[in-house]
């Protein structure tokens, strides 16, 4: 259903496109390219807010898949996907502005994703590296401005409080989960040594 609804999306987003792209060309070549620049203006309010009306079926599409899938049981292969993609995500981090919408899946999708790929690994290193990213979801709070050596802006420290607070709650809550993996890649790999003494 998420992805027929994201199909459909895609396909409206496309239909705009192609619907602006149409009016553009008609307007400039029945009157002249400045009338239609004028017309498909951002700063042309009317026309902007009928553009926006009309791309709204498409993000609506869009925010139901994702309640859709925020709904459903979580498998280990989608989640390995959620976090491959959000690894695409952080790599973005010192190049461009942090924003939850740029996340593959809502912040506590990808917790969940995290925690699940993590309790199910083998590899100790990979523990580590998902420990990195589920405190680096801090960086994707709507409150985190970008980083730079920039002076903070006005209010800006309730901003790196609130983000200090949350990178804290999540260390702490994924000491225990890096623990337990931990523990469980222990475990694993001594009743493999054991088998294979034996």
């Amino acid at each position: 259903m998420s992805r027929t609804l994201r199909v459909l999306g895609r396909g409206w987003f496309a239909l705009s496109a192609l619907l602006f792209l149409v009016g553009f060309a008609g307007l400039a070549a029945k009157e002249s390219v400045s009338a239609a620049v004028d017309v498909f203006s951002p700063f042309n309010v009317a026309n902007t807010f009928v553009m926006l009306l009309t791309i709204a079926p498409g993000l609506l599409a869009f925010e139901i898949a994702r309640r859709i899938d925020a709904r459903r049981p979580l498998t280990l292969e989608n989640a390995q996907k959620i976090v491959r993609d959000y690894g695409v995500a952080m790599e973005s981090r010192f190049t461009r502005p942090l924003e939850q919408r740029s996340l593959p899946a809502p912040k506590e999708r990808v917790k969940e994703a995290l925690r699940l790929v993590a309790s199910n690994t083998t590899d100790p290193k990979l523990v580590s590296i998902l420990g990195v990213g589920f405190v680096t979801l801090a960086d994707f709070s709507p409150l985190q401005s970008t980083r730079s050596s920039a002076p903070w802006p006005e209010g800006a420290e309730v901003k790196r409080n609130a983000y200090q607070a949350e990178a804290t709650a999540l260390l702490a809550e994924w000491k225990p989960i890096e623990s337990a993996a931990l523990a469980r890649i222990e475990s694993l790999r001594a009743t493999a040594k054991q088998q294979s003494a034996s």
